[in-house]
């Protein structure tokens, strides 16, 4: 149940914040007819340190909700910075020659980074003991 409900606020956060940055592409129910969307992505000045204050603002609860080693701090914040990198660099890069290949390029990054992500947390977390 837990679970649930952060995965529900997860996704219903993240609709937030694409609801800023899209044009009127997002349906808001199943048949589509309505479709919302602020537009900040065509301002990249403001929507760009938005992306990145929020990206910033995950990283920083996050390292406030584990405790992390030494070497722990050093991965999440090189994981964040290779996000960064990639935010930035994202709108200047080659435009998809097909939404098959849109959807196959963020797809792959999806799970790369969500791969990196999981290996970052085995990695950086001091793990509590078990109570007996």
């Amino acid at each position: 149940p837990v679970a649930f409900g952060l995965v529900a606020l997860a996704s219903f956060s993240h609709w937030l914040i694409d609801l800023v940055m899209h044009t009127p592409d997002m349906p808001v129910y199943d048949d589509a007819s309505t479709k919302l969307g602020l537009g900040l992505w065509e301002y990249p000045a403001l929507g760009l340190p938005l992306e990145l204050a929020v990206l910033a603002l995950g990283a920083w609860v996050y390292t406030r909700a584990v405790t992390l080693t030494d070497r722990g701090r050093t991965l999440v914040w090189g994981l964040m910075g290779l996000m960064t990198v990639i935010q930035v660099t994202t709108p200047f890069g080659p435009t998809a020659t097909s939404p098959e290949a849109f959807a196959a390029t963020g797809l792959t990054a999806y799970i790369v980074l969500a791969a990196m992500a999981a290996w970052v947390e085995r990695r950086a977390a001091v793990r509590q003991a078990a109570p007996a």
